[in-house]
């Protein structure tokens, strides 16, 4: 099916007319066009750098930005160095990656000290986590990348609040729980709603998320895609078969070539390390540490390559964890192919 311009469409739209299936149609086509033509390459130094009531971020996605084909993710790079960011309070659902320096996080009361590749993982609180982020060394920097899965939060009803300085309530978080509940086998349930809150329940009850996830101490995933740490996955011990998105690096030796990964995309890789090249369907990439290439969620899927043909490449890697329902359904799940 071809697509008209989206440009005319919107200049013929009324406000009345963009209330039934044509103001539909031209939204739907604006999707299709951002994540079929919009840059896939976003380089680290055309990133501004912004400075606001929560700190120093450099914004590579966010929702109102009109030139990438993700439209559903926030991905922000903070720094830190004499004063932490701002204190605020929100449901959770969000990984914080550490890139550079040593930091610690206070959340609900707790101290999570964290360092280059560890993880800090904001998990779903009704009443929300109230949490700021610090340099472990006045004068030294600390960076993080925050990233948050936007329709997760709206789905959950989240609350973002700024709070102003003040005594930190009581912690309502076990700060050793880094490991999972005891699981009581296969799950089995029948399509009733008796079925359904059952599932809940034994969801509930294997739940277990960790707030602090070492990156030297997850084991190595050797795949055709490379050496895999696999931060947030629904096997993971405490996520009880599900996880709010994917968030893994991707390590290469010099001279290594990984297989062809298929996957729904929806998600982006961000280099660490080393100067790889990156393939994109029939875009190619060559990138430096700070560039972020988008991986836009299309109706047949995405196909992805990494290359390291100069030096060791370390990547970081977030997808949202829909498969089950635009992979599968669609045939755009996930899967390793010899590069053709």
């Amino acid at each position: 099916m071809t697509l008209e311009p989206t440009a005319q469409k919107k200049a013929s739209l009324s406000k009345q007319e963009a209330r039934d299936y044509e103001g539909l149609f031209t939204r739907w086509a604006d999707f299709y066009e951002r994540a079929h033509r919009a840059p896939t390459l976003i380089r680290g130094s055309d990133v501004p750098y912004i400075v606001s009531r929560m700190g120093a971020s450099n914004f590579y996605l966010i929702p109102h930005m009109e030139d990438t084909p993700l439209m559903q993710w926030v991905v922000f790079v903070r720094y830190m160095k004499d004063h932490p960011n701002g204190r605020h309070r929100h449901q959770g659902g969000i990984a914080l990656f550490g890139v550079e320096g040593r930091g610690y996080s206070i959340v609900n009361g707790r101290r999570y000290d964290w360092g280059r590749g560890d993880v800090v993982f904001l998990p779903l609180v009704p009443g929300g986590l109230d949490h700021q982020h610090f340099p472990s060394v006045p004068g030294e920097p600390a960076t993080f990348m925050g990233i948050i899965y936007e329709p997760l939060i709206v789905a959950v009803g989240a609350e973002m609040t700024q709070l102003e300085p003040q005594d930190l309530p009581e912690a309502d978080l076990d700060p050793e729980a880094t490991t999972a509940g005891t699981s009581s086998g296969p799950i089995s349930i029948e399509p009733t709603l008796d079925g359904l809150i059952a599932l809940r329940r034994r969801e509930a009850a294997d739940l277990n998320l960790p707030i602090i996830i070492r990156g030297d101490e997850l084991e190595v995933d050797q795949s055709g895609f490379g050496d895999l740490r696999w931060y947030l996955h629904p096997g993971r011990p405490g996520f009880a078969g599900t996880s709010p998105s994917l968030v893994f690096s991707v390590a290469l030796k010099k001279g290594q070539t990984t297989e062809e990964l298929s996957s729904p995309g929806n998600g982006f890789m961000y280099v660490l390390d080393g100067t790889p090249t990156i393939g994109v369907d029939d875009e190619v990439h060559r990138c430096v540490p700070g560039d972020m290439v988008c991986l836009p969620a299309r109706r047949n899927g995405v196909r992805t390559w990494i290359d390291a043909p100069q030096k060791d490449v370390n990547v970081l890697v977030a997808m949202a964890n829909l498969s089950g329902l635009g992979g599968v359904a669609l045939g755009a799940d996930f899967a390793l192919n010899p590069r053709s």
